[in-house]
């Protein structure tokens, strides 16, 4: 990403600089003058009248700005792909050997089940392992208590260290007081035995398909090319969504809670999901507006020009700013993701789109998205001639 950043900020020096030190003027003092009393337009395109000279200039602008991203594209391309390389021969040896599986059919979903199923799959390949990503919710709370109860014994030992005396615990609040040590030293006792239980409980389930086990689990292969070669595999299961095989994310970026849940509610979360993201869609711009217009509802009396000034824009810069967020918790909650990394994915996908629209094509929406829908479902070449009269005049604000 700050590669990323770099790359942008040098493509805008390559063509911003040029368009308002050299094309600006040219178009305030030669342009004729078309925006009228709309100053902001004067170095834009805006400003220049029809049948100007200067259109055949803006021609030979047009083809510098592709021509210059085009090389600019390339040339970032040829300076990632070496590190990109890298990255990928420097891997650890048990990650670039393990491929992720997913939707895994019932009868393969054990840890020998998989294997099996790979060995008849690819005989000449060298299985190392396979495991199966489990339930293990009750267990982790468990392991919650066992965690609270030891710390809280650490806590009581240290004071008796301190004071020379012996702290006293109320189990309540009318029980009686008891050694807190001896009461901690219990429980941590009884909370590893719940935990030792529910473990053996989990292992001796995990011996047979569904129940603890997941539709997901890894496969470890004895080489990397055995791994290459699996996730190139497509139509092993006539079942179309049977068997999706994917690169395993960074171990300690894996979301199991995700790899975990239950198929039917996974498929559930995801329409939420998305009825949520197209919910944000259709209610930014009305949402934007309100912030901007709330400079109208609220008096500030003597303040009252100082609040008209800065709260329209503060109100509309703290919506644009907290949209990634809103994404992100959106992506979270209710999308299955491999691993956190794959929520940034995501919003980068929709992000650009939610760009594409809320700021290329401002000035074409304007403030009725659904109409702007409307008119895009039912005529889709119309958007053509709606962004050709309204975006001359808006490139100012790009």
């Amino acid at each position: 990403m700050i590669e990323y950043t770099h790359w942008s900020m040098k493509l805008l020096l390559w063509i911003g600089v040029p368009m308002f030190f050299v094309i600006g003027p040219i178009n305030c003092l030669f342009g004729g003058y078309a925006a009228g009393e709309d100053h902001l337009s004067y170095l834009s395109f805006g400003n220049v009248e029809n049948g100007s000279a200067l259109y055949g200039m803006h021609a030979v602008v047009i083809w510098y700005v592709i021509v210059t991203v085009r090389n600019a594209v390339y040339n970032g391309m040829s300076e990632f792909l070496p590190r990109r390389f890298h990255w990928l021969r420097t891997l650890s040896e048990i990650r670039s050997q393990t491929i992720l599986v997913e939707n895994i059919p019932e009868e393969h979903q054990t840890e020998k089940g998989l294997a099996d199923f790979w060995k008849q799959l690819l005989p000449h390949a060298t299985i190392n392992s396979t495991y199966i990503a489990k339930d293990t919710a009750t267990l982790l709370k468990l392991i919650a208590v066992k965690d609270a109860a030891a710390t809280s014994l650490q806590q009581a030992e240290t004071e008796h260290a301190e004071s020379g005396e012996r702290p006293m615990f109320r189990e309540s609040f009318f029980g009686e007081r008891v050694d807190a040590i001896e009461h901690w030293q219990k429980k941590t006792e009884e909370a590893k035995d719940q935990v030792k239980a529910e473990r053996d409980r989990i292992n001796e389930d995990a011996k047979t398909g569904g129940g603890v086990n997941s539709s997901s689990g890894f496969v470890t292969f004895a080489s990397t090319s055995d791994a290459k070669l699996a996730l190139q595999l497509t139509g092993i299961s006539h079942e179309s969504d049977a068997w999706g095989l994917y690169s395993p994310p960074c171990p300690n970026d894996i979301r199991w809670d995700d790899l975990t849940q239950d198929d039917t509610a996974q498929g559930f979360r995801t329409v939420v999901g998305y009825l949520c993201v197209v919910g944000l869609y259709f209610a930014y711009m009305p949402i934007v507006i309100g912030v901007t217009n709330i400079a109208k509802v609220v008096d500030m009396g003597p303040m009252q020009s100082l609040w008209e000034g800065l709260a329209p824009t503060m109100g509309l810069q703290l919506m644009v700013a907290f949209l990634p967020t809103f994404l992100v918790l959106i992506f979270r909650k209710f999308f299955t993701l491999r691993a956190d990394a794959f929520a940034q994915h995501k919003l980068q996908v929709w992000y650009f789109w939610f760009q594409i629209v809320f700021v290329v094509l401002a000035t074409a929406v304007g403030q009725n998205v659904r109409g702007f829908m409307q008119t895009l479902l039912e005529k889709p070449f119309a958007i053509f001639g709606v962004m050709a009269k309204t975006m001359p005049y808006a490139t100012h604000f790009y």
